[in-house]
């Protein structure tokens, strides 16, 4: 099958991304590195726990993203096996993973096999090398410092 399109499929682990933020004004920084990325056709996954994803569905309202809610911040594996690279291979050429989490090597290394290319943009979360290896192109988004333990504490 010949692919003639530039379209990304675009999987976005939020918790990794912040670190331990969990703001509204983190969501938001994240997108505004991330938005100039997608263009018209790109199917954008946003993926977090219950608790960053209210800050994320009031963020991220009217940009056209999905949402996947995942149990808790650490049940990747759920995500991992709810998404058909076979199929997103047959609608678009680039697989992007926003994340450092090397659960989501397996997830690369399928959609790597459909014929998709296969890129990892990484935050504030640690950098799997496994990750790293299972994809093409690497990008690290540049996020101001993460909040002190003081910040935290005044928010909630």
């Amino acid at each position: 099958m010949c692919i003639t399109t530039s379209r990304k499929y675009i999987v976005v682990d939020l918790e990794n991304l912040l670190g331990r933020d969990r703001s509204l004004e983190g969501v938001r920084e994240v997108w505004g590195h991330l938005k100039p990325l997608i263009t018209p056709g790109d199917q954008v996954l946003v993926a977090s726990g219950p608790t960053l994803a209210k800050a994320a569905v009031f963020a991220l309202a009217g940009e056209g993203v999905r949402y996947y809610v995942r149990a808790d911040s650490d049940s990747v594996a759920e995500l991992i096996y709810r998404v058909d690279e076979s199929h997103a291979a047959s609608r678009y050429s680039t697989f992007v993973i926003c994340s450092g989490n090397g659960r989501f090597t397996e997830m690369a290394e399928r959609a790597r096999g459909a014929g998709l290319a296969v890129w990892q943009l990484c935050g504030r979360g640690a950098l799997s090398r496994s990750l790293r290896d299972a994809t093409a192109l690497h990008g690290h988004l540049r996020l101001s410092p993460e909040p002190t333990n003081r910040e935290f504490a005044l928010a909630s």
